[in-house]
């Protein structure tokens, strides 16, 4: 479980996944309801995420799900693989049960931790992510406000967790038409993102694909370009190129290049976006993927 941390710590998901793959049989030795094989399943589900075997990250989040409802019910560490499953169900468009977790996530820290607590500013988060798929843009906007004064009440305005919810409110803003607004969020998500020690690179990455894209709709072609190769840079060093976050990344520097006249690049950057999605639909049975997962759940 250690070597697994330090390899998502570096970037290296596939031996994330390999060292949690093999502590799951010493786990399986302490017995089936055992809270430590819960943990496992439960990490193991969040390295199968890192890796885009979303299938498999459900099958091993319901496993650690069903330990803890028998063995301990009231733990609030219940609502980590609820988390889990929600960004499972987001990414795969199944928003109906995305969103019935979510809440139950919300439910489970309120009645463990108080609703002040600063342990809510993710699952409410999530939730958020949720709703603004869903397209219910205000009901989300509402839950945002909510976790960013939970933040800055408990001293917490400039870390990673504002980072997401600042950076998911400025893509929530764009799809609103604040384009201002959405860019200032945005920007600020990035930067906060950047400085901050040992973050998780997906969202920060996700965020300036975003920023790149309303940089685009202003206007704005050359910030457009330079904000679109980091994101796309950072993606591949980190994932390789083949992971699924450079679907997005692939389409929008697409349309970036095109408008910068550069047709043949932007064709080819579709051609491997178009691999990287039938790949993923193959290795996960999925009938539909949506753009929520760039949104990146974060799950603690």
């Amino acid at each position: 479980m250690s070597a697994a941390d330090l390899a998502e710590a570096r970037g290296d998901y596939a031996a994330e996944l390999r060292a949690i793959q093999s502590s799951l049989k010493p786990a399986q030795s302490f017995g089936s309801g055992d809270l430590r094989l819960a943990s496992t399943y439960e990490r193991m589900g969040a390295a199968y995420c890192d890796n885009g075997k979303l299938r498999d990250a459900e099958s091993a989040y319901l496993r650690s799900l069903r330990i803890l409802e028998t063995a301990a019910p009231d733990d609030p560490h219940l609502s980590v693989v609820l988390m889990g499953l929600t960004t499972v169900y987001t990414w795969t468009g199944e928003t109906t049960k995305a969103e019935r977790l979510a809440r139950r996530a919300v439910t489970v820290r309120e009645r463990s931790l108080g609703i002040n607590d600063v342990r809510l500013a993710t699952p409410l988060q999530n939730l958020a992510v949720v709703l603004q798929t869903e397209h219910r843009s205000a009901e989300a906007r509402d839950v945002y406000d909510r976790a960013l004064a939970i933040l800055d009440r408990n001293g917490h305005a400039n870390d990673m967790l504002t980072a997401l919810a600042r950076g998911n409110l400025g893509k929530l803003l764009g799809r609103m038409g604040l384009r201002d607004d959405a860019i200032r969020e945005l920007s600020a998500a990035i930067a906060l993102g950047d400085a901050a020690p040992g973050a998780r690179p997906l969202p920060i990455i996700a965020f300036r694909t975003s920023l790149a894209k309303l940089y685009g709709q202003a206007g704005k072609w050359q910030e457009a370009y330079a904000t679109i190769q980091q994101a796309k840079n950072s993606a591949e060093s980190i994932f390789g190129p083949h992971h699924f976050v450079l679907e997005g990344i692939l389409l929008t520097y697409a349309d970036i290049l095109r408008h910068l006249a550069h047709a043949s690049d932007a064709k080819r950057m579709e051609q491997q976006a178009r691999m990287i999605h039938q790949r993923l639909h193959r290795e996960n049975n999925m009938d539909l993927m949506v753009e929520a997962r760039s949104l990146c759940c974060e799950i603690p």
